[in-house]
């Protein structure tokens, strides 16, 4: 009986530290994202996202082949980054191309990698996907970022990186992930 009352009790402060994270979530989200104040971004080839109304969309790619969805104060930003490269088409090939990506990674010593990890992709499915986190210097200020890229069997890499200022990451962090987990491919 006593076993029972300490499972039980156990059970319940896991629920309460589940519903506790939960709240606070939609409570950090809804601080960003008043109801309703949501917009979709659609890309030159396709891709959507789904972003905070007041953030900053530049798709322009002035100073690189990317789309950024920006804070408005700078705190925070989302890129996304479309590639080709035919060597993902050919199977034998493709693990080169992983491997240049994971070591350019470790490689750049303004990065530090707190995690690299590949994930599985749906059943029979060529795409392959990894997610890396870490932190970065930028302009003498520390960030952190969180990147998925997706590897498809027609070629195509999708970069989706979320990047906060150091200071700014709990508090945000949550928003961009939302953002880049809204990420729709091309029809």
């Amino acid at each position: 009986m006593k076993e029972v009352r300490v499972k039980r009790a156990r059970w319940q402060v896991v629920l309460v530290i589940v519903v506790g994270l939960a709240v606070i979530s939609v409570a950090v989200w809804a601080k960003y994202l008043r109801a309703g104040a949501t917009v979709e971004f659609r890309s030159r080839s396709g891709y959507t996202l789904i972003y905070p109304k007041n953030w900053i969309v530049d798709d322009s790619r002035e100073t690189a082949p990317v789309d950024y969805i920006k804070e408005p104060s700078g705190r925070a930003f989302v890129a996304v980054q479309e590639m080709e490269d035919d060597r993902l088409k050919d199977q034998k090939k493709r693990g080169l191309v992983l491997s240049e990506v994971e070591g350019a990674f470790r490689e750049d010593k303004d990065y530090s990698l707190s995690k690299l990890e590949w994930m599985e992709m749906e059943a029979g499915s060529d795409s392959e996907s990894y997610m890396a986190t870490g932190s970065f210097e930028k302009d003498g200020e520390g960030w952190i970022f969180r990147e998925i890229a997706i590897f498809t069997e027609n070629g195509w890499i999708i970069f989706l990186r979320g990047n906060a200022k150091a200071e700014f990451a709990k508090e945000l962090g949550p928003v961009l992930d939302k953002v880049v987990f809204s990420f729709r491919p091309r029809d």
